[in-house]
């Protein structure tokens, strides 16, 4: 067979062994283990679209006890945001939302917001103004940021391929 690569050497790793388990441990050993996660997050979890309120979510919780169901994580979806924009919350759904997690997580409930990599276009938004600032974006052949639409509208992306990008989303 023939291997190579446009721009530079290539990589190439073989591994073999007598079984799969083996080439599991092996591979491992090569890139590293996976983290376990969290015992609650090997439990059942419920998510869907259209939570859009604390009133919602302890609906949820009420009903999930009610019928002696046990559920360990409640994702919500983006209807939580402001206008879909990432780390926000739509205030008249959730006036407090760290007091509605609080009661949710010592019932044993964890609560998950979902968040998305798109960062509304919208200069006077903090997010999209620091990760302007931090030049944190994914950039489109001519240099300019690359702009895609998805759920708040014209939304830009973070480059998660560079450290420093990965360490601005991070805070």
């Amino acid at each position: 067979f023939h291997l190579g690569a446009e721009q530079g050497q290539p990589n190439l790793y073989l591994i073999e062994g007598p079984t799969l388990p083996e080439l599991t441990r092996r591979l491992q050993q090569l890139v590293g283990t996976t983290p376990r996660p969290p015992l609650w997050a090997l439990g059942a979890h419920q998510c869907r679209w259209g939570y859009r309120s604390a009133k919602d979510l302890l609906r949820l919780d009420r009903e999930y006890r009610r019928h002696r169901f046990p559920v360990d994580g409640l994702w919500l979806d983006i209807d939580y945001m402001d206008n879909f924009k990432v780390f926000t919350w739509a205030r008249q759904h959730f006036d407090d939302p760290s007091r509605v997690f609080a009661k949710l997580e010592a019932d044993g409930r964890h609560v998950v917001p979902v968040i998305d990599p798109g960062v509304k276009r919208e200069p006077g938004y903090r997010v999209y103004d620091e990760g302007r600032a931090a030049r944190a974006f994914c950039l489109n052949p001519q240099g300019q940021e690359f702009v895609g639409l998805v759920w708040p509208g014209d939304s830009v992306f973070p480059d998660f391929s560079r450290e420093d990008a990965r360490a601005w989303w991070a805070t």
